[in-house]
């Protein structure tokens, strides 16, 4: 039982955190160039990549990482954008109902 309620407790601050990461974080690319940045944005979005024009560089974000093609944990970074962010809530939110009604 212990054991259990560990998993759902992981499963809610696992799925508030890839909301978090969806909606505050950014990619950050130049149309020309193969680098690559991860920032933070300071209003929440649903749009995960953003390609900067000549003006912008990444130095006007708060960037967490830059590197010249792709950095560690790009995939997973992704997949969370891409489906996980909503994946993960609906799951635990799955297990929580149906925790409910085993009580």
């Amino acid at each position: 039982m212990r054991l259990r309620n560990l998993l759902l407790t992981s499963l809610v601050v696992l799925s508030a955190l890839a909301v978090t990461i969806k909606l505050f974080t950014v990619e950050l690319t130049y149309p020309d160039d193969p680098s690559i940045a991860l920032a933070v944005r300071g209003e929440p979005a649903l749009n995960n990549r953003l390609t900067l024009d000549g003006k912008q560089r990444f130095s006007d974000f708060h960037t967490l990482l830059i590197d010249e093609n792709a950095y560690l944990g790009q995939t997973l970074y992704r997949g969370i954008t891409a489906w996980g962010w909503w994946l993960l809530p609906l799951i635990t939110t799955g297990l929580l109902l149906k925790r409910r009604t085993e009580r």
